[in-house]
C-alpha cells in the first residue's frame, strides 16, 4: 500500500495536537531528574554518584513497568473506538491490578537493593547511601504505575493536555519540596539525600491525586469508571494484558540494557570517553521525547480505528507519525551537528586546554547521535503502532537480535577488537537501532499487509450473503 497524501495535514495535526504536550510532560518528567541531580550536587560528589546509581535503577524499573501497563491504553482506545465503553472499567480495573502487582514486587527489590548491590564491588558507603535513598524512592513507586494507568485512560479520550500541566506543576513542587527536606527548612529536620527522595515520591503522590481529582470531577470521564467495581476482571482479557505487557516490558528493559552495557564499555575505555558519551545520552534521551510523544500519539489512533473497524486508516496515521517523526529529527540533526559546541558548553568549558580532548570526542558522538535519533523516532513509532495493532512478541524476538545480538556484540567488536573506541561503541548502537527500525517497519507492512487481506475477505463474504 502506497503511503497516503491525500487530507495528510489534517491527520498530522491529529497526532500533533494529541501528542505535543506528552512530548512536553516527558520532558518535564526529565526536567525533574535535572533537578534532582542538581541538588544532589550541591551535597558532594558521592552524593551525586548515589543520585545516578539510584536514579539508573529506578529509571530501568520504570521504564518497564510502562511497557508492562502499555497494553491499558491501547485496550481502552480500542474499545473507544468500538463505542463499547462498557468494557473500559474492566481494563482499567485490570491495570490498576498489574500496577499494584508490579509495585509489591518492585518495592520488595528496592527495600533489599543493598543485598544485590553489595555483590557489584561497589564502595561500602555509596551502597548503602544509594540503598537508603532507593527505598525512600520506594514510597512514591505505586503512585507512579497508578498514574501511568489513568494518564492512558484519559489520553485516550484527548485529554493529554491535563498530563502536561500535571507534569509542569511538577518540577516546581518538586524543587521546592527538596530544598525543605534536604535543608531542613520550617522546623523539619535536614534530611540531605535523603530528603531529595522523599520529596520525589510525595511529588509523585501529588501528582497522582492531582490527576484523580480531574477525574471525579469531570463528569464526561467519572461516569466511565463509576461501575468499575461491580466489573469483574475476566480472565481472557487478564491474560491478553500480561502476554501483551510481558512481552511490551522485555522490549524496553532490552532496549535499557543494551545502553546500560554499551556504558559499561564506555567506563573501561576511561573518564574522558564516559564524560563524552554522557553528553551525547543527554542529547539523545530529550530527542527521545518527541519521538516517545508522536509513538504514544501514533498508538492511540491507531488502536481507535481499529476499534472502529476502519482499518484502511492505520497506515493513514502511521505515515502521517513517520513524517512529522523524520521531520522533527532533522531539525533535531541540524542543532546538534551545527550546534555541538554550545551543547557542550552547558556541560563543561570547552575553551580550557584541559577539555580539548574530550570536545573533539564530544562533537563525534553528538554527530553520531543525531544519526542515532533519526533510527530512534522511526523505531519508537513503529513499535507503537505494532503494539496498536496487538502484535508484540516477534517484535520482542526482533528486539533481542537488534539489541544484543547486533548492537552490543558489534558495540564491543568495533570499540576493542577494532580499536575504534568510543565511536566505534556508538556505531554498534546505530546498527542495533537501525536494524531495531527497519524490522519494524518490515514487520508493520506483514502486519497491516495481514489485515487488510481480512478485511477484504470479510468485505467479499458479505457481498456474496
Amino acid at each position: 500500500m502506497k503511503a497516503p497524501t491525500s487530507k495528510s495535514l489534517k491527520y498530522c495535526n491529529e497526532i500533533c495536537r494529541l501528542g505535543a504536550p506528552l512530548v512536553i510532560a516527558f520532558l518535564a518528567q526529565i526536567g525533574m531528574q535535572i533537578v534532582d541531580t542538581a541538588m544532589l550536587g550541591q551535597l558532594g560528589a558521592k552524593a551525586l554518584a548515589v543520585g545516578a546509581l539510584g536514579g539508573t535503577i529506578i529509571y530501568t524499573l520504570i521504564s518497564f513497568s510502562a511497557g508492562f501497563l502499555s497494553p491499558s491504553g491501547v485496550f481502552i482506545s480500542e474499545m473507544r473506538g468500538a463505542r463499547n465503553n462498557k468494557h473500559i472499567p474492566i481494563i482499567i480495573k485490570q491495570g490498576l491490578l498489574i500496577a499494584l502487582i508490579l509495585s509489591f514486587l518492585f518495592i520488595a527489590i528496592l527495600y533489599f537493593s543493598p543485598f544485590f548491590l553489595q555483590f557489584m564491588e561497589l564502595d561500602k558507603e555509596l551502597v548503602e547511601q544509594t540503598g537508603l535513598y532507593l527505598q525512600t524512592l520506594a514510597w512514591g513507586l505505586p503512585s507512579i504505575l497508578i498514574f501511568i494507568i489513568l494518564r492512558d485512560f484519559i489520553v485516550a479520550f484527548n485529554y493529554s493536555k491535563l498530563v502536561m500541566i500535571i507534569s509542569l506543576i511538577a518540577i516546581p513542587m518538586n524543587a521546592i519540596l527538596n530544598s525543605i527536606l534536604m535543608y531542613g527548612l520550617f522546623g523539619l529536620p535536614e534530611l540531605g539525600l535523603i530528603g531529595i527522595g522523599y520529596s520525589t515520591s510525595i511529588t509523585r503522590i501529588a501528582m497522582l491525586c492531582f490527576l484523580v481529582v480531574y477525574i471525579a470531577s469531570n463528569p464526561r470521564i467519572c461516569v466511565l469508571l463509576r461501575n468499575a467495581s461491580n466489573h469483574l476482571t475476566t480472565f481472557i482479557q487478564f491474560k491478553k494484558m500480561l502476554t501483551m505487557g510481558g512481552s511490551t516490558g522485555a522490549m524496553v528493559g532490552l532496549e535499557v540494557g543494551m545502553f546500560l552495557m554499551v556504558t559499561l564499555f564506555v567506563g573501561q575505555i576511561g573518564v574522558i570517553s564516559l564524560a563524552a558519551h554522557q553528553i551525547a545520552s543527554q542529547c539523545v534521551s530529550v530527542a527521545f521525547a518527541i519521538a516517545f510523544g508522536l509513538s504514544q500519539a501514533a498508538n492511540i489512533r491507531v488502536a481507535y480505528v481499529k476499534g472502529a473497524n476502519k482499518a484502511h486508516l492505520v497506515p493513514v496515521y502511521t505515515y502521517a507519525s513517520l513524517g512529522l517523526g523524520l521531520f522533527c529529527s532533522s531539525i533535531i540533526a541540524l542543532l546538534l551537528v551545527l550546534g555541538a559546541k554550545p551543547i557542550i558548553n552547558l556541560f563543561f568549558d570547552s575553551e580550557l586546554l584541559a577539555n580539548q580532548e574530550a570536545l573533539g570526542l564530544a562533537i563525534n558522538l553528538l554527530c553520531m547521535a543525531a544519526i542515532l535519533q533519526y533510527f530512534d523516532s522511526c523505531q519508537a513509532i513503529l513499535l507503537g503502532v505494532l503494539r496498536a495493532l496487538k502484535d508484540t512478541f516477534v517484535p520482542m524476538l526482533l528486539a533481542i537480535s537488534s539489541y544484543w545480538l547486533l548492537g552490543v556484540v558489534s558495540s564491543y567488536l568495533l570499540a576493542f577488537h577494532m580499536n575504534w573506541g568510543t565511536v566505534g561503541i556508538w556505531v554498534g548502537i546505530c546498527l542495533g537501532i537501525g536494524a531495531s527500525s527497519l524490522f519494524a517497519y518490515m514487520r508493520y507492512l506483514f502486519i497491516n499487509q495481514r489485515a487488510v487481506a481480512i478485511d477484504d475477505d470479510q468485505a467479499v463474504i458479505l457481498k456474496t450473503t
